[in-house]
C-alpha cells in the first residue's frame, strides 16, 4: 500500500482512494491533504475507477460460490480423498491378511504386499499434489478478492480497490464498499491470505480493475475445476496404476527368476487329463484347495476332502528336475531347471528346449 509522510510528525500515512481530499494521521492525528504529487496521482486513479461500470467492481456468481468454497476448512475434499483410497487400502489390508494366515515362500509373500502398495502409494502422491493445487488455487483467489487487511487489530479491513474502511454486517463475508461499490472478502482467513501475499499500486489501481474483476472469476473457476480433479481424477490414477502394475508383473515376473521354494506343497493328482501337479493351499479342517495356475482344462481350485489330502505325497516343485512334463499350454519335455515366481506365489519350470510355464497344471508325460 502506498503512503506519504504527514505534514505533522512525519510518520507515514497509508493512502486510499477514498484519501484523495485529506489524510488524517494515525499518530498526531493530524489532518492535511496529500503532497501535490500524491493527490494528483490519487484523483487520476480514482477517475479512472469510477470511469468503469459498477458490476466490474463485483463478484459475479462464479466468483461468489467460489470464494465461499474456498473458505470452507476444504473436508469435503479430503473425505472424497479417503473415500477414493478405500479400495486400495482395503487390498492392501486383503493382502497383509494373506501373507500372514496362508503358507508359501516368506519372498512371495513379501513380494506380494511390496507391489500391492505400490498402487495406494501413487494414489497418494498424486493425491497430495491435486490437493496441494487446490489449496494453492483457493489461496491465489483469497488473496485476489481479499480486503485491505487493517492497519492496526481492531481496525476495519479497506476496500481491495479503494482502500476506503469496511463495515462488515452479518455472517456475509462478502461485504460492498460504500464509497465505490467494489467487493471485498473481509473473512479473517482471506484477509491473512492477503496480508501475505498481495501488495496494492495505486499508480495503475484504476487500469486494472477490468483485469481484477476477470482474475478473480477465473481463480474461483481454477479452484472449482481443481477440485474436481482431485477428487475424480486420483481413483481412476490409482486404478490404472493397479492395472499397469499388474501388466508389468507378469511381465518382469519371468526375468526374475528366483530361487526355488524348497516348500513341500506339490502334490500329483488324478484328473480328466491324467496325473498332474496341484499346488495345495492351507487346510480349513475339512477340505484343501488344490491349485492348477493357467490350466484352463481342469478345474482351478479344485476343493478335495482333508482325508484325500492326508494321504498324499507332498514334494517341492524343485523334485521335479528331469521328469518329463506337458505343461498347460501343451509343450513336451524335461524340466531343466525350477524358479520360483513371487508374484503369482508359485514356481515354473523350464524345459530342456526353453519352453516354460506354471508349474501348478503341468501333467505327467508317461
Amino acid at each position: 500500500m502506498l503512503s506519504c509522510s504527514c505534514s505533522g510528525c512525519g510518520a507515514p500515512v497509508p493512502l486510499t482512494l477514498a484519501s484523495a481530499s485529506e489524510i488524517r494521521c494515525r499518530a498526531c492525528r493530524t489532518v492535511s491533504p496529500p503532497p501535490p504529487d500524491v493527490q494528483q496521482w490519487l484523483l487520476a486513479a480514482q477517475a479512472e475507477l469510477f470511469h468503469l461500470d459498477v458490476r466490474t467492481r463485483q463478484f459475479d456468481a462464479t466468483a461468489r460460490t467460489g470464494i465461499r468454497r474456498a473458505i470452507r476448512s476444504g473436508r469435503g475434499t479430503v473425505v472424497g480423498l479417503l473415500l477414493g483410497a478405500s479400495p486400495f487400502v482395503a487390498l492392501l489390508g486383503y493382502t497383509l491378511w494373506e501373507a500372514t494366515v496362508h503358507s508359501g515362500p516368506v519372498i512371495n509373500r513379501v513380494t506380494g504386499v511390496v507391489l500391492l502398495c505400490v498402487p495406494l502409494v501413487i494414489y497418494g502422491l498424486i493425491g497430495g499434489v491435486l490437493y496441494g493445487s487446490v489449496a494453492k488455487a483457493k489461496r491465489r483467489l483469497l488473496v485476489i478478492a481479499a480486503a485491505v487487511p487493517p492497519h492496526r487489530p481492531g481496525q476495519p479491513s479497506g476496500c481491495s480497490l479503494c482502500g476506503a474502511p469496511l463495515s462488515a454486517s452479518g455472517v456475509d463475508p462478502i461485504v460492498r464498499c460504500q464509497h465505490c461499490g467494489a467487493d471485498s472478502v473481509v473473512h479473517p482467513k482471506s484477509v491473512a491470505a492477503a496480508a501475505a501475499h498481495r501488495t496494492v499500486d495505486l499508480h495503475v489501481m484504476g487500469h486494472s480493475v477490468r483485469a481484477w474483476a476477470a482474475a478473480t472469476s477465473n481463480a474461483a473457476s481454477d479452484a472449482r475445476r481443481k477440485t474436481g480433479l482431485a477428487v475424480i481424477v486420483t481413483p481412476v490414477v490409482g486404478f490404472f496404476s493397479l492395472v499397469v502394475l499388474l501388466v508389468f508383473a507378469s511381465v518382469l515376473e519371468p526375468m526374475l527368476q528366483l530361487p526355488a521354494d524348497d516348500m513341500d506343497r506339490y502334490a500329483w493328482l488324478d484328473t480328466k487329463r491324467g496325473r498332474c501337479l496341484a499346488l495345495l493351499g492351507d487346510s480349513d479342517g475339512s477340505s484343501r484347495d488344490a491349485h492348477f495356475a493357467g490350466n484352463d482344462k481342469l478345474p482351478n481350485p479344485a476343493r478335495i476332502p482333508e482325508e484325500h489330502a492326508a494321504t498324499l505325497e507332498l514334494f517341492p516343485a524343485t523334485d521335479l528336475v528331469g521328469h518329463r512334463v506337458r505343461l498347460a499350454d501343451g509343450s513336451l519335455g524335461a524340466v531343466a531347471r525350477v524358479f520360483g515366481a513371487p508374484v503369482t506365489n508359485r514356481e515354473q519350470f523350464v524345459l530342456e528346449d526353453g519352453s516354460r510355464g506354471d508349474a501348478p497344471g503341468s501333467c505327467a508325460v508317461e
